[in-house]
């Protein structure tokens, strides 16, 4: 104990995104399996992650000025000051965490009259906007507002984080892409391809090379639209679909499921003089509905580990070329 207070770790855990009843182009789905059982609709904290604490005694008082927007950062799986300060926990007090943090947040900003998290942080929600461009993962993550007020359990402040944006989920077909080196057949490239969402002041999350699904950070109960293109064809045509959203309460997600969502698998082989497209495809010559990165000057076994296919070169500027796992 020290001045009344007791000096606690602080925990921070996510409940994840709730599903919502979906709206989709053709099928609904709430089925996660498709995703490999995986549980992807939670958030992991991260090194160098940061929330924002505030704590107000129970006559609607910050504890001090410490403990108004008291930075915590994420180190070494523990949640931290930058001077390692201890944490104190005192009885009559309620404690409100929010995450992303935002430096400057002052006690005008929340409010202290009301002693639940998502009343405490009502005003700061409601003028929230998530970025429009969520592609980068800084983006994508600090447009992901949570809350959550601090328990006391046994030796730990536990926070369990919720979230109050909204999130958008799109399943989108794809084509599973295998090519074998005409002189090795042990050595194979793999790439997917997938209908692509339209990049205009939004654009969304995608993780290049994980499953075929994009995610959007939305404000609660607001409508949006996008659009998105399904695969290209030898005659340079495709189709064009969208994607009316129609809102979702914070914590909640709709799940879109286009055109079923499906998975196709295509063979193909690859050798030296073969253009290596910017959709990761490989062409026997340049064809006019992909756009080329370069030429495949090498293929072989003693390539540099990392590099295990071959070396593109792009004979269009001068002197570049760079290994790829091709």
């Amino acid at each position: 104990m020290k001045d009344d207070g007791q000096a606690v770790a602080v925990m921070v855990s996510d409940h994840g995104f709730d599903n919502a009843t979906p709206a989709t182009r053709a099928t609904d789905s709430n089925e996660e399996t498709i995703e490999d059982n995986k549980t992807v609709m939670t958030t992991t904290f991260e090194e160098g992650d940061s929330i924002g604490v505030f704590a107000i005694n129970q006559s609607n008082i910050p504890l001090n000025n410490t403990y108004v927007n008291k930075a915590l950062y994420y180190k070494d799986g523990e949640w931290k000051t930058k001077a390692n300060e201890e944490f104190l926990y005192y009885n009559g007090v309620d404690y409100f965490a929010y995450y992303p943090y935002k430096e400057g947040l002052t006690i005008e900003d929340v409010d202290p009259t009301n002693h639940t998290a998502e009343g405490f942080f009502h005003d700061y929600i409601a003028a929230f906007e998530p970025y429009k461009d969520q592609y980068t993962k800084w983006r994508y993550t600090r447009s992901d507002l949570m809350v959550g007020q601090g328990a006391l359990v046994g030796t730990e402040c536990q926070f369990q984080m919720k979230h109050v944006m909204g999130l958008m989920v799109i399943q989108v077909p794809y084509i599973h892409y295998t090519y074998t080196n005409v002189n090795d057949e042990n050595n194979k490239y793999e790439v997917n391809v997938y209908y692509t969402i339209d990049e205009t002041e939004k654009v969304v999350r995608h993780t290049e090379g994980s499953e075929p699904i994009y995610r959007y950070i939305v404000k609660p109960n607001t409508p949006e639209a996008l659009t998105g293109k399904t695969f290209v064809d030898e005659d340079s045509r495709y189709d064009v679909f969208s994607i009316a959203h129609t809102g979702v309460d914070g914590g909640y997600y709709k799940k879109y499921v286009v055109d079923g969502g499906t998975r196709t698998d295509a063979a193909g082989v690859f050798d030296n003089g073969y253009v290596f497209n910017k959709d990761g495809t490989i062409t026997e010559n340049k064809v006019s509905y992909k756009t080329p990165l370069g030429v495949i000057a090498y293929c072989g076994t003693d390539a540099p580990s990392e590099y295990r296919h071959g070396l593109v070169i792009n004979p269009l500027l001068k002197g570049s070329s760079y290994w790829c796992s091709v």
